[in-house]
């Protein structure tokens, strides 16, 4: 699985024939593309996790309602998981800020759990490293169906204290998972920042003022520029985080990081300019630039706040000392 392009166009020709998100996900999941960065001797599609972060920004482009950034997760989490692969059953995944033996143990209520009434099983990854699989169909276990800003399914689960959990034993590094969220959630609004730039410079280049395109008015083509360079500085970002190499562990690198709170701050930029450059047009129910925007809003906010990443980040420069911060890219001179 190499090509970028042929999987971003099947990403869109899924997105473009299913319209209800329960469609999306069983299509999806028919395609495997939820297991794709997992070997496929442990359950998954094969692939690499560049290929699953082209996947994600073609979502992220059309502002998509599958939740495959938690749903892929999910599947990675299990997959490392020698009692239990990939096949399951859908799942998906969520970080809650509290102890394994906080969640393992008495009742919790957990909120902002994407997909969660469209699964049998939600993976509790806690602050500590550890892994809880709730089923959602076991006793004392209740799924509230709720939407995030985007109108994106966003539940909340709670459980019992007699409600079943298990406690998975798995071999991921206790930074592994939220990294993997932040990758993921970085190429998801790097997509939907191109998406709103693409649609934005379509308008400007076809609304007419005065008798000539909107884009000839200075402050037009000074604002469209500018949304060009969130699409750059996004797509830069994404790419310093993978040039890890093509391997499926992200853990421990500061691009990743750094690429997470990038594409936040660009998300909020894009999506102002955005509006500011289509009027009253952008928030009118029957164009499409809302639905990106609200998906950057909400995605820019996803899992942590831009602030606990860049305090992660923070940590990560502190325990492995400045030049773990730097990339100096082949042929650069010092």
């Amino acid at each position: 699985m190499s090509d970028h392009n042929a999987l971003q166009d099947l990403v869109a020709d899924v997105l473009d024939s299913a319209s209800a998100p329960d469609e999306l996900c069983a299509k999806f999941d028919e395609l495997g593309l939820f297991a794709v960065g997992i070997d496929e001797n442990r359950g998954g599609s094969g692939g690499s996790l560049r290929d699953l972060a082209a996947i994600v920004e073609a979502v992220g482009f059309a502002a998509g309602s599958v939740p495959i950034v938690e749903f892929a997760v999910a599947r990675w989490i299990l997959a490392a998981t020698p009692d239990r692969g990939v096949g399951h059953g859908a799942a998906t995944a969520v970080l809650v800020d509290a102890s394994a033996a906080d969640v393992a143990a008495g009742p919790l209520t957990v909120s902002s759990v994407a997909g969660a009434r469209a699964v049998d099983t939600v993976i509790l990854w806690t602050n500590d490293g550890g892994a809880v699989a709730l089923s959602t169909a076991g006793d004392g276990v209740v799924v509230e169906a709720g939407e995030d800003l985007a109108g994106f399914a966003s539940d909340t689960v709670s459980a019992s204290a007699e409600a079943a959990r298990l406690v998975l034993d798995h071999s991921l590094d206790s930074h592994s998972v939220a990294d993997r969220f932040a990758l993921l959630r970085a190429a998801a609004l790097t997509g939907a920042v191109r998406g709103a730039y693409a649609l934005t410079r379509d308008y400007v280049r076809t609304r007419e003022q005065f008798g000539a395109p909107l884009v000839k008015l200075p402050a037009v083509a000074s604002g469209i520029a500018t949304m060009r360079t969130k699409v750059l500085e996004t797509s830069a970002a994404l790419s310093a985080a993978l040039a890890i190499g093509d391997g499926a562990e992200v853990d421990g690198t500061t691009s990743v990081l750094a690429a997470r709170i990038v594409a936040s701050r660009c998300a909020s930029d894009a999506a102002r300019m955005a509006h500011q450059l289509h009027g009253a047009m952008g928030t009118t129910m029957e164009y499409p630039l809302h639905g990106l925007t609200k998906a950057l809003w909400t995605w820019r906010d996803a899992d942590l706040p831009e602030s606990e990443w860049s305090r992660r980040l923070g940590e990560r420069v502190v325990r492995d000392g400045e030049p773990s911060a730097w990339r100096e890219t082949e042929g650069s001179s010092s």
